[in-house]
């Protein structure tokens, strides 16, 4: 065999690894880990850390937050969802019960919650969506609240 045929050989056994090795295209991602808002995206926005355990359908995300305005101290909020479409509850800082649902689409978790406050209910969908390489999690909503439509995304960096 000529070197030509080994270089052809060793090229496409090279190509060939990442496809054989790597998670199927369908297959769910893992949102665990520790996440802060991307400073590359938001230099100055909010100081937002999400401390996710995620264990297919179950998830449960620690969110971190400090008020830069007021000064603020850290303040941890907890809530659990799981992503199989059944109803889950979550007591929100004000009292009010916050319900949701969440399933796949494809490889992004929608979620669509919703929550009465004051005697008027607001509305949410939620889009978890991970980078390819596992390092962004980009998290888009859009809602009703008490003054229209709402629409907005934040994207996290893996810490």
């Amino acid at each position: 065999m000529s070197n030509v045929h080994h270089a052809i050989i060793a090229l496409a056994l090279l190509v060939s690894i990442p496809t054989t090795f790597a998670a199927p295209q369908d297959a769910k991602p893992d949102f665990s880990g520790r996440w802060a808002v991307d400073r590359n995206v938001y230099p100055t926005g909010p100081t937002w850390t999400l401390i996710i355990e995620h264990k297919d359908p179950s998830v449960v995300v620690a969110h971190a937050f400090d008020n830069r305005r007021t000064g603020a101290t850290t303040r941890w909020l907890r809530w659990t969802f799981t992503t199989d479409g059944e109803e889950n509850r979550n007591t929100l800082p004000m009292g009010p019960v916050m319900t949701s649902r969440s399933k796949w689409d494809g490889r992004v978790l929608v979620t669509v919650s919703s929550v009465n406050v004051d005697g008027r209910t607001e509305s949410e969908t939620t889009r978890w969506a991970l980078s390819a390489d596992h390092r962004t999690l980009t998290i888009s909503s859009q809602g009703v609240g008490p003054k229209g439509p709402t629409r907005g995304k934040i994207v996290y960096a893996k810490q």
